[in-house]
C-alpha cells in the first residue's frame, strides 16, 4: 500500500515539474525585450531604414542582426552587432557598406537604446 502511494506521489511530482518547466519557458520568452525586425533591401541587401542605424560613443555606426543560438531550454534569438559604413541616405533609408554578406539574416529595424550585443530578444511577430 505504501509503495503505491509513494509511486503515485512520485508520478504527480514529475508531472508537476514538467508542467512547471513548460510554464517557466513560456513566461521567460514573454519577458524578453521585443524588437521589430526585417530583412535588408536593395540588390545586395545593403539598404536599411535610418531607424536601424546605431552610433556608439566614438561615432562608429553599427546595426544589429539576429541569430539563433542553442540554450538549455531550446533555441533562443540573440542580437549580434555589425559595424557598418554609411554610403548614402535616401529619404528614410540608408545605404550601408558591410551588410551584404548578412542579407539572409534579419536586422533589428529600430534603435533600442538599451539593446546590447548578445541580448536575448523576441521578434515582434513571435507573439
Amino acid at each position: 500500500m505504501e509503495k503505491k502511494i509513494l509511486t503515485a506521489l512520485t508520478v504527480i511530482f514529475f508531472l508537476f515539474m514538467i508542467a512547471f518547466t513548460f510554464i517557466s519557458r513560456v513566461t521567460a520568452v514573454k519577458l524578453l525585450p521585443e524588437v521589430e525586425c526585417g530583412y535588408a533591401g536593395g540588390v545586395n541587401g545593403e539598404v536599411l531604414p535610418k531607424t536601424a542605424l546605431c552610433t556608439d560613443e566614438r561615432g562608429n555606426n553599427y546595426v544589429y542582426f539576429l541569430i539563433e543560438e542553442d540554450s538549455i531550454l531550446g533555441k533562443v534569438t540573440v542580437t549580434k552587432r555589425l559595424p557598418v559604413k554609411v554610403l548614402s541616405e535616401r529619404g528614410e533609408e540608408v545605404v550601408l557598406e558591410g551588410t551584404a554578406e548578412y542579407s539572409n539574416f534579419e536586422f533589428v529595424l529600430k534603435n533600442y537604446e538599451d539593446l546590447k550585443e548578445k541580448d536575448r530578444v523576441r521578434r515582434k511577430t513571435d507573439g
